[in-house]
């Protein structure tokens, strides 16, 4: 038989879950939490990738640079039709051993560290190499029979405005040039050949080994500019 409760001792309470009420207002809590933080941490990739992207490009911009001194000033051509190498391949063979180089290419593997832009959805590639950015065709030139020789035809020192002048850029074909703007964003088997990866903006690697984010707006396209004049060729 049960004993009555003592009156001075009051039974303990019951512990019940959580009401309806209560938990809708939990959800409605993380959910406005999900709506704050999610976009910040979206920026906040968008912002390093562009910063890894950037470093890139001046690690792109030394490799250049090294290949001009050990090649009498030259740089590379875009693509060479004797060799078949593309000009980023020219520049693997500074950071990686030749080897190396060719299992990117020929195993169609992902690009060297240095080349592959973490915000990019496609991969340009070439006989020998791959890369997220394409090279300047007016100012490397793409090499043919008709040539006397490589490795290019246009020495660093001989451009006159380096601080002004494409080197390399965002993009997802081998090289780009100053045809006109359609053919810069021109469809190709359903991509996209230049892409405004950051936050709309190019990243565009210039002759002098700088950096700088360009919208297609900024560069001047098709018979607004010389290809043989700065930002597109050498004068």
């Amino acid at each position: 038989m049960k004993k009555p409760l003592d009156p001075r001792y009051p039974a303990p309470a019951i512990r019940r879950g959580f009401t309806l009420t209560e938990l809708l207002v939990v959800m409605a809590v993380i959910l406005v939490l999900l709506t704050i933080l999610i976009p910040a941490a979206s920026e906040i990739r968008d912002k390093a990738n562009a910063s890894k992207c950037t470093s890139n490009l001046r690690q792109i911009g030394v490799l250049f640079h090294s290949y001009a001194l050990d090649n009498d000033g030259y740089l590379p051509y875009t693509v060479s039709r004797e060799t078949m190498h593309s000009w980023d391949y020219a520049l693997l063979l500074y950071a990686i051993s030749e080897e190396e180089a060719r299992a990117v290419g020929n195993a169609q593997e992902l690009p060297h560290e240095a080349f592959s832009c973490p915000s990019a959805s496609k991969i340009a590639r070439g006989t020998m190499s791959a890369s997220s950015y394409a090279a300047n065709l007016n100012l490397l030139g793409l090499f043919t029979s008709a040539m006397e020789s490589e490795p290019g035809n246009v020495r660093l020192g001989n451009v006159e405005h380096p601080s002004k002048t494409y080197l390399v850029a965002d993009c997802d074909e081998r090289e780009f040039a100053h045809y006109s703007r359609p053919n810069f964003e021109r469809q190709r088997y359903g991509d996209v050949s230049a892409i405004q990866r950051h936050n709309g903006v190019i990243n565009m690697l210039f002759a002098d080994g700088s950096v700088q984010p360009l919208t297609l707006d900024d560069i001047p396209w098709g018979n607004t500019s010389s290809r043989e004049e700065a930002p597109w060729g050498p004068n």
